[in-house]
Parts: C-alpha cells; structure tokens; sequence
C-alpha cells in the first residue's frame, strides 16, 4: 500500500458519500477529519464547502493530500498522531463547535473517543468503527455487549449505530463487519467535573469480574467490605445479587457519589 501503517483504505464512494451526508454539514462548518488516509471522505467534504482540517499519522499520505488539495484555500494537513495532539491548540484556528468525521483504525478506536469526549470543542461525530465496537457504544443495560466502555461514552454523549459496512467497501477488505456511528455531547455530563475519576473508578470495578454479582467485583477491585458494596447498592435502589451490565449510566453515577461519600 506504499504506508508504513496498516489501514483498510474505504474505496466504495456511495458509502463515503452517506457517511459524509450523517454530518449535515453547512457550507463553512469547521470540520476536523482524522485519519483521511487516501482521502476518499475529504474530497466528499471539501466539495460540502467544510473549512476542512485533517490529521494523519502517516508522512507519506498527509504529504500526498497536502499536494492533492494545495488550491482549497480552507484545507489544511496536519501530520501527526491525533492521539499526541493538545486540543484545541494544535488544531489552530477553527470557527465555532467543530463537527468531527473518521475512519477510525480499530486498534485505537477506544482512545480516540476518549479523548474527543475529554474535550468541550466539538457538537457531531460521524466514525467508522468495527461493527462489534459500535455494538458496544450503543448498547443498552442488560445487553451481552453492555460493558465500561458503553458506559464511558454514554456518560457523555448521546450515541446511535447508523449502518453497517460490509468488508467488500475497504481495499484490502477487513475481516469484520464495520459500522458507523453518530455521537451528540450531552449538554452536561452524567456526572460532576469534580466526580470523574469516582464515576469512572466505580464502572471500572463493577465491570473488572463481569460473571460474578457487583457487589463481590466491587468490594474485591475497590477493597472494601463485601457489606460496604452491597449497602451502597441498596442505597442505589440496586440488587446486591446484579451485574453490572444491567446498571444504567445514572445508577453508576448514583453508586460512585454513595461509595465515594458524596452528598
């Protein structure tokens, strides 16, 4: 493929032109595309009149794209790992709420969510991810794919499966399914500025032994008294014989504030 990473580069335009189109882009909407590889969504948005900047990992596709578009007058090339990027400075000057757009590798799906959810700048995300990731995103409590990181992007962001990919769309073909999935930042968070790290360090512990009740995966990761975790779950209104996966996002924030000492 002439990179010195490995990606399975979108090559179907029907599809490229839908995922675009789940943006809803304006003429003159900031948009910041990660990972734009060979640029088959970029030529889709730049024809949209986005102010269009992209960040790639690769020093061969972002000189590729640089040349490619050099003309756009809104486009610009940032070569760089997203994931090293400080935001928003490093993405320079930007209008307004930033609409976001992505074929996301799979191995760093998960922290590059993380870190567009750490961060206030944007108002839509449009991404491509493995189908069993997106199962996971938006799942509901109760569901097998229900798990921290549903959670973590639930707590944060309103999250919809919009389609399926089929293999067939990407050069070379994957050998999963992908999907695309929309994501909407909740006006507030589920939890307080001031209660992250309890709200995330309680999800974690009840999902660290995900077959066994929460109140023993609880007491065992937090090292607390199986009668401190099952007390706390019935301050919750929860069953002290659950699993964590049938909690809601609001019972995690509930039962992070009563284990924590929180009013």
């Amino acid at each position: 493929m002439g990179t010195r990473y490995s990606q399975n580069f979108l090559v179907q335009s029907s599809i490229a032109q839908k995922i675009v189109g789940e943006l809803g882009i304006k003429p003159g909407d900031s948009v910041l595309e990660i990972g734009p590889g060979r640029g088959i969504l970029t030529d889709i948005l730049l024809r949209e009149n986005a102010r269009l900047t992209v960040v790639e990992i690769d020093s061969l596709l972002a000189e590729t794209l640089s040349k490619k578009w050099a003309a756009h007058a809104s486009f610009r090339v940032i070569h760089s790992d997203f994931l090293d990027m400080k935001l928003p400075q490093d993405l320079g000057d930007l209008n307004g709420k930033i609409k976001i757009i992505g074929n996301l590798p799979y191995a760093v799906t998960s922290p590059i969510l993380q870190k567009i959810l750490e961060w206030s700048g944007w108002d839509l995300a449009v991404f491509m991810v493995q189908k069993e990731v997106a199962d996971r995103i938006c799942s509901a409590p109760g569901s097998k794919d229900y798990s921290v990181l549903t959670v973590s992007v639930q707590s944060r962001s309103s999250a919809e499966k919009t389609f399926n990919v089929a293999p067939g769309a990407f050069k070379p073909p994957p050998k999963v399914m992908s999907s695309v999935i929309r994501l909407k930042p909740l006006a507030e968070p589920r939890f307080a500025p001031d209660e992250e790290g309890i709200f995330f360090a309680t999800a974690k512990a009840a999902f660290a032994q995900r077959r066994k009740m929460a109140a023993n995966s609880l007491a065992n990761s937090l090292k607390i008294s199986a009668e401190s975790a099952r007390s706390a779950l019935l301050r919750c209104g929860l069953s002290p014989t659950a699993r964590a996966e049938t909690f809601s996002v609001d019972d995690f924030a509930r039962l992070a504030r009563i284990l924590h000492g929180r009013p």
